[in-house]
């Protein structure tokens, strides 16, 4: 049903420097884009949740009209995060929520965090 692309920026970020994701949702059967999508960005590490970006909003999601979905998180420390998108929502419906969750690997070298985001 729904594709979801995450891309992060920079690589390599020092300690304490927000890192920035971008999420872009498309239809897996025809790549057209996700227009109107509800969507949410969770990040957890062993299983806690320790950031919701519809929090910041104090909303249950987050609506994009373009299908971007925009965020940033400040890693707290090394170690492995799942970072996951949700998307309970689309053109301006409910569907049954679809989440997809990456893998995300934090090491620290020097004064700097590398992250390296899987699948």
């Amino acid at each position: 049903m729904i594709n979801v692309k995450l891309e992060y920026a920079p690589q390599a970020f020092k300690i304490g420097i927000p890192e920035f994701f971008k999420a872009t949702l498309s239809y897996k059967d025809t790549k057209e884009i996700a227009l109107h999508a509800d969507t949410d960005i969770l990040i957890s590490k062993d299983g806690k949740e320790l950031f919701k970006e519809s929090s910041g909003y104090s909303k249950p999601h987050v609506h994009t009209p373009n299908r971007i979905v925009l965020s940033s998180y400040k890693f707290p420390d090394s170690g492995q995060y799942v970072i996951s998108v949700k998307v309970p929502g689309l053109n301006f419906m409910p569907v049954n929520p679809k989440q997809v969750n990456f893998a995300t690997n934090v090491t620290h070298s020097n004064d700097k965090y590398l992250i390296q985001i899987g699948k």
